[in-house]
């Protein structure tokens, strides 16, 4: 399984914002757009460390993942995004600080598998004594024309970019919301 990366973008703005509130809104966003938290569940956070000075400046760096199944069928295709989520210099008194988010995500392709003799059906195996285990070969790469696995990653790669713009957007938006 080798991760190929697609899309990656950097935003970041000075805004009045409240920390919890901007978590809530993007898992919210992440949830309504069907991407799914580490171990398919509704958790996003894969990391966090924070540091509140005497000064009352918060200093905060998350890491977050989020999975989407795009192709069920073979080839699999899954995606990943990864959020690196830095929060600089807020103070916590006049709610105001630096939103810098980094948006990494790729896409995983699995290969055509090969046909697994051992797991084969009655009548599977009936047709292999008859000769047709040598037109196995032929048989996956006639799979791998019609399922058109180029074409696919293609169009993956485009929906996920599509995808990523779609989140760059939702951030983009929520910094207009609260410009400092």
């Amino acid at each position: 399984m080798t991760w190929e990366a697609i899309y990656k973008t950097r935003v970041k703005s000075k805004i009045k914002f409240i920390p919890q509130d901007f978590y809530e809104k993007f898992k919210k966003f992440l949830e309504i757009n069907k991407w799914e938290g580490i171990f398919k569940k509704d958790r996003y956070e894969k990391y966090y460390f924070h540091r509140l000075t005497p000064e009352g400046l918060l200093f905060v760096e998350a890491k977050w993942e989020a999975y989407k199944n795009y192709w069920k069928e073979e080839p699999k295709i899954d995606w990943k995004i990864e959020l690196t989520i830095l929060i600089n210099a807020y103070n916590i008194n006049t709610s105001v600080g630096d939103l810098d988010i980094s948006i990494e995500s790729s896409h995983n392709v699995e290969e055509f598998k090969d046909f697994d003799v051992s797991k084969a059906s009655t009548t599977e195996k009936i047709l292999l004594r008859f000769g047709f285990s040598k037109v196995l070969g032929s048989l996956k790469s006639n799979l791998e024309k019609v399922r058109g696995k180029n074409k696919l990653i293609d169009m993956s790669g485009r929906d996920l970019y599509n995808d990523s713009e779609k989140i760059k957007n939702f951030i983009l938006d929520y910094f207009k919301l609260y410009k400092y």
